[in-house]
């Protein structure tokens, strides 16, 4: 007879093949067109950092600085870079795109496999436990993190989090601490901090509240848990002090409450989690409902459907009241409960709470972020009712099955009767938006409440009716998996983007352009800030909505979508902002004027509206007539590195006022923060010439040949990891022109070398490989030592 452990992992081995097939059939539309996720940060961050991060590491080089955001950032310490997460090797196997698209879909099997496998050691039944993994795995939420690489690699951990966290309540072994360990490391090593933070919180709860196994203490459990808590917290040294170490020095550090709860879930998407993906309208709509109905910052939504579905509500609630006694689900329910009110953000005074009363949680930002915990949570409890109904008798569950019938029947007379066109219409004193597009707004609103529903009414009914049938619970169950992948895949299948890759491939006009100009490579010698505010297209033809998005956005060279061609992006996008750089992007008349030509950047793009009003006619060098924007190029921008006469000053609030005064010549002198005096040059003499000589991943070498004693600038960002050589001998990384770095020279031929090291890099990648290590050993099934039986009485002599 086999022993359990084995069924059980066979059981898991078939789960997930299964989930594999499911997957690729879900995403059959992106397989069969062989294109690429493209939706916003998949071609903003995740695609030019893993392309950087592949290029540097197969050269020998492991990447700590990234040139190609907002002056320059540290790489690893940006956090969403995922600098330290093994997915990474995928790029060193595949081409970026191909690479990506593995590394998304393969979250989806990896989710249901581990939301399975809890359910089925919290003793459900293997059709419950289908239907609960199915129910998160193809959740809204879930679907729409297509576009967020490391958000969805930290919410396929959730489930297998939970599952550790069962483990040490129920056995306490080593082995679970060393799991735990592991797979909440991963959590931030695919750069999620705040679930990294709630992910611990969850686990402390679990074994602080939940259910203890047979002969294990809650002393036990609890040792267990904090060896797994200090466990997971070794391993990601390496990412934990990359953050920190630079997290003083960023604008992170200066966030507001507003700006941290910019993306806030709207109580008015209780609509999409109920019937469906009802408010995320396709451009040009989208972002009037965006902002003039939801009051959002922004034209898009951070994810495109939070659909969960009645069915799923429905059993959660059997599960809610049936099971109302059983531990596991009162913490399920808690956890929805509190995840649910931090999710709305600004919307209820819980979130602002919890940022002013800890304070380490305003590194973090945007509530929706947690609908994860609510999507997972539900799931969970959906499969725990579903099991409920499927254990009792076919009467009882007949009882139960009218309920859901009846729910079902309800909503699809409450959508045949036009109530969704009468919602919509009620909605109209809270629209802020343009008064002109209303109409269309609230008709569309209407017609996909009103269809939404009547689909998710159908899917009630059916799985209501099937329950009424005179079938075994089996078979019932099976008949409940088909029916909520209906619907789940109708409601949450359009959530995600796709794009040709052809769209991605082709350097954008202005990359050429560019080219054409400054030679190649282009990385240290073409710094580019695209305006905001730009007016671009909704739709062209050819294009669906969203390709016309992803196209635009690639033609303006948003940040960093260009990186590729190694053009430089002035612009913040990744969350590693220097403070200082801030300052500068404050004001932007200031930064065309003369703080951006100062750090850099000599190309501007800007649409024909912005060009005509700044009277910018004759710096363009390139237009774009699909989306008519163009290229500006700045008629005075400073070298990337110069020799100037410096100007000391004593801080940085002096520096920045003597920056912007009249009596400042850009590209003459530097202001420069300095403990003492520096020799200065003569007045009006020329000073010598600096030429960029190689620009690495992380060491920049210049020549110089000074005339005189002067400071050489390097228009890139100041970071306390910079260290400098003159002639190899080590000389002080000075603060110039308020953000940016330089160094004194003296006069004659020099050869300075510019390299970025933050303090403490190997020693912390050196604690995580230890504590990695730990924690495969402790999972490692040593055998154990046979005991020896004591004798009771030795055998007589013949």
């Amino acid at each position: 007879m086999s022993s359990p452990l084995p069924t059980r992992a066979r059981e898991g081995l078939f789960i997930l093949g299964a989930s594999v097939l499911g997957t690729l059939l879900f995403f059959h539309r992106l397989l069969a067109s062989g294109g690429v996720f493209c939706e916003r940060d998949m071609l903003r961050v995740y695609a030019p950092t893993r392309e950087y991060w592949a290029t540097c590491v197969s050269q020998g080089a492991w990447p700590s600085w990234y040139p190609f955001n907002a002056l320059g950032q540290p790489f690893a310490g940006a956090t969403v870079t995922g600098a330290f997460h093994p997915a990474n090797v995928l790029m060193l196997l595949f081409d970026g795109p191909v690479a990506l698209t593995v590394m998304v879909l393969a979250c989806y099997p990896l989710a249901a496999t581990g939301t399975y496998l809890f359910l089925r050691a919290r003793r459900a039944g293997i059709e419950a436990s289908v239907l609960g993994a199915l129910a998160f795995t193809l959740s809204g939420y879930l679907v729409s993190l297509t576009s967020n690489l490391l958000y969805l690699q930290a919410a396929a951990m959730l489930p297998w989090l939970l599952l550790f966290s069962d483990a040490v309540l129920t056995r306490a072994s080593r082995a679970a601490a060393g799991a735990l360990g592991v797979t909440l490391a991963l959590v931030l090593l695919a750069g999620d901090p705040q679930g990294f933070t709630v992910g611990g919180a969850t686990v402390a709860l679990v074994v602080l509240l939940g259910p203890l196994g047979e002969g294990v203490s809650r002393r036990r459990a609890v040792l267990v848990a904090a060896a797994g808590l200090l466990l997971a917290v070794v391993v990601s040294t390496a990412q934990l002090w990359a953050s920190a170490s630079v997290l003083p020095e960023t604008f992170a550090q200066r966030r507001t409450a507003e700006a941290a709860q910019l993306w806030s879930v709207h109580p008015l998407r209780v609509l999409d989690l109920v019937v469906g993906n009802v408010l995320a309208l396709e451009p040009p709509l989208r972002g009037a409902v965006a902002q003039g109905l939801l009051g959002l910052g922004t034209t898009d939504f951070w994810a495109r459907s939070l659909y969960v579905g009645v069915p799923v509500l429905f059993l959660a609630g059997v599960a809610a009241w049936a099971r109302r006694r059983e531990r596991w689900v009162q913490l399920a329910l808690g956890f929805v409960g509190v995840a649910g009110l931090l999710m709305l953000g600004r919307h209820t005074p819980l979130y602002g709470w919890v940022y002013e009363l800890l304070p380490p949680w305003r590194a973090f930002r945007y509530p929706e972020k947690l609908t994860v915990h609510v999507a997972f949570w539900l799931a969970v409890l959906a499969a725990w009712g579903a099991d409920a109904l499927l254990e009792r008798t076919r009467d009882e569950r007949r009882r139960t099955a009218w309920g859901l019938l009846g729910t079902g029947v309800g909503v699809l007379l409450l959508a045949m009767t036009g109530m969704g066109l009468g919602l919509v219409e009620s909605l109209r004193g809270l629209y802020s938006g343009p008064a002109e597009v209303w109409r269309e707004v609230a008709r569309q609103l209407g017609e996909r409440l009103t269809v939404e529903a009547a689909c998710v009414a159908v899917s009630c009914i059916a799985m209501g009716g099937v329950a009424l049938l005179r079938i075994p619970s089996r078979r019932v169950g099976v008949a409940w998996v088909a029916l909520l992948s209906v619907d789940l895949g109708r409601a949450t299948e359009p959530a995600y983007v796709s794009c040709e890759r052809g769209l991605l491939e082709a350097p954008p006009p202005f990359v050429e352009t560019l080219q054409q100009r400054v030679g190649a490579p282009l990385q240290g010698r073409a710094r580019v800030f695209t305006a905001s505010g730009i007016s671009l297209p909704e739709t062209m033809e050819g294009l669906t909505p969203d390709e016309t998005q992803v196209a635009g956005a690639r033609v303006v060279l948003a940040a960093d979508s260009a990186a590729s061609w190694g053009v430089e992006s002035a612009n913040w996008y990744l969350p590693a902002l220097s403070a200082r750089v801030a300052d500068l992007l404050k004001d932007p008349q200031a930064w065309w004027n003369r703080f951006g030509p100062l750090a850099g950047v000599g190309y501007f793009v800007a649409d024909e509206q912005q060009v005509k009003a700044r009277g910018l006619q004759s710096t363009v060098v390139a237009t774009s007539e699909p989306f008519r924007v163009a290229l500006l190029a700045h008629p005075r921008p400073s070298s990337r590195v110069y020799l100037a006469a410096p100007r000391c000053v004593a801080s940085a609030e002096e520096g920045l006022a003597l920056l912007s005064s009249p009596g400042f010549v850009p590209g003459q002198q530097a202001v420069v923060e300095c403990l003492a005096p520096l020799p200065t040059p003569p007045a009006g003499e020329p000073l010598g010439q600096a030429t960029l000589e190689r620009y690495g991943v992380d060491e920049v070498e210049v020549t110089v040949v000074a005339k005189h004693p002067a400071v050489l600038v390097l228009s890139d960002a100041y970071f306390s990891g910079w260290s400098a050589t003159v002639d190899d001998v080590p000389t002080e990384v000075l603060v110039a022109n308020h953000a940016l770095r330089a160094v004194a020279v003296p006069p004659g031929a020099h050869r300075v070398v510019w390299r970025y090291s933050p303090p403490g890099e190997g020693a912390s990648m050196a604690v995580s490989g230890l504590g990695l290590l730990v924690c495969l050993l402790l999972m490692v099934p040593w055998p154990r030592r046979a005991r020896r039986e004591d004798a009771t009485s030795t055998a007589a002599p013949a």
